[in-house]
């Protein structure tokens, strides 16, 4: 069969690349077009640039953000302005795409017609799973390409070439963290709202521990045990790498793929809704 499932996975999620790919792409192009309109080279802005800014902002919101002197940096401006909500927002869309997978078949009794193929259930989630990454890698991709177009064509925004493109790329194994939490309730319930709602709700919580810990002590530890904590602090733009990031993410979302392939191949008696007998 080739790779046929990961494919057609791949062919129905189209609309949904293109949704999220545009959106994204158009709100990075403008942030980097902005960025030098509020440093003040952007000509009569109606501003007083970023500096002014800053000052208007309150105490509890420039603790969210950081250093003045770091939002003076174009790394630091897209972290405030557009970096902070790349991840949860596409952490969103793995969960969506990951959560319906397996469940999807399910719920639409579709499952056993797949299943009659000559192909084994872990090939079947693993195409399927490895399309939701490759449609992933493909929206950050044309996201940071965007961007790097526009970075060379906006005077005064300085950035190295291809450090956009690394940058908005490294968000990716925060997403599948997330991704693989849905694709593991996904394989164990059966439903997916079920898997979604668990997905998103961890996406959404984690995130916001980490918007509010700088402001709010009592989170202040717990913020360390959130991947967002280690994705913002983990920047090929800025020239700060965090091994621990990758040494954190990448087993999890192994362990997580490794777990949901374990439980479906486990749930027989529940995937068999015609008698099929599967492989």
């Amino acid at each position: 069969m080739g790779f046929h499932i990961f494919s057609k996975t791949l062919k129905d999620m189209k609309w949904a690349l293109v949704g999220w790919g545009v959106a994204f792409a158009l709100y990075g192009v403008m942030m980097v077009a902005i960025y030098p309109v509020f440093l003040g080279e952007g000509g009569e802005s109606g501003t007083e640039g970023i500096e002014g800014f800053w000052e208007t902002m309150p105490d509890a919101m420039k603790k969210m953000f950081g250093e003045f002197e770091d939002m003076m940096t174009p790394h630091g401006f897209l972290q405030m302005e557009f970096l902070k909500f790349l991840g949860i927002a596409l952490s969103i869309f793995a969960v969506t795409q990951c959560a319906k997978l397996l469940a999807g078949e399910e719920e639409e009794r579709t499952i056993d017609l797949l299943m009659a193929q000559p192909v084994k259930r872990w090939r079947i989630a693993t195409e399927k799973y490895l399309a939701v990454v490759g449609g992933l890698l493909l929206i950050l991709l044309f996201i940071g390409g965007s961007m790097e177009i526009a970075a060379a064509l906006t005077e005064g925004f300085v950035s190295d070439p291809g450090d956009l493109l690394l940058e908005v790329l490294d968000a990716a194994p925060a997403c599948m963290v997330f991704g693989g939490m849905a694709f593991l309730g996904s394989a164990i319930s059966g439903r997916r709202k079920a898997a979604m709602g668990i997905g998103i709700m961890l996406a959404g919580f984690t995130w916001l521990v980490n918007l509010i810990a700088p402001i709010v002590e009592k989170f202040a530890d717990a913020q360390k045990a959130t991947i967002f904590y280690y994705f913002e602090n983990n920047s090929p733009m800025a020239g700060t790498l965090e091994p621990i990031y990758y040494g954190v993410a990448i087993p999890l979302v192994i362990l997580l793929f490794a777990s949901a392939l374990s439980a479906y191949n486990c749930c027989v008696a529940r995937l068999s809704f015609s008698g099929i007998s599967f492989k």
